[in-house]
């Protein structure tokens, strides 16, 4: 979940940063929003119908997966491939948290569950507004380090 939303604070940023176009910037973030669009009511069948745990483990090896063409993004040549890669990695999002939201039920009893899915909103609130900015502070790091921007 980390590395998640570090990611999805970075990559709008990246953008910016090769074109210094916010539109390029902005494009990033609805290529970002549109799989919760296009696939977020259909992917809960899916999930339900699929072994959850199962589920989870192949959503996050295919993310890992997912995000190695960034490895060949190179500064200002091909920012298209950005574009591919947060709405692919978006896309396979969508299969995590149903996944997780229904295989907590199972994990927990009835007694427990309430606390269960007050620690999970706040593990997720918490990620949500620290790590986009472990994810600035990763990527100010690394070009101070002498790393290409």
């Amino acid at each position: 979940m980390m590395g998640d939303w570090a990611m999805f604070a970075v990559l709008p940023f990246y953008a910016y940063e090769q074109t210094g176009s916010a539109f390029a910037s902005g494009a990033v973030l609805t290529v970002l929003s549109l799989p919760g669009l296009l696939f977020g009511k259909v992917t809960g069948v899916f999930v339900d119908r699929l072994n959850r745990k199962r589920t989870m483990v192949v959503a996050n090896l295919l993310q890992i997966l997912v995000m190695m063409p960034l490895l060949l993004v190179r500064p200002g040549e091909s920012l298209w491939l950005v574009y591919v890669v947060a709405f692919v990695l978006a896309s396979v999002w969508q299969f995590v948290s149903p996944a997780e939201n229904a295989l907590l039920s199972g994990l927990f009893g009835p007694g427990r569950l309430m606390v269960a899915n007050a620690l999970i909103a706040f593990n997720d609130k918490l990620a949500r507004i620290a790590e986009p900015a472990l994810g600035g502070l990763v990527v100010t790091f690394a070009r101070l380090a002498g790393w290409p921007s």
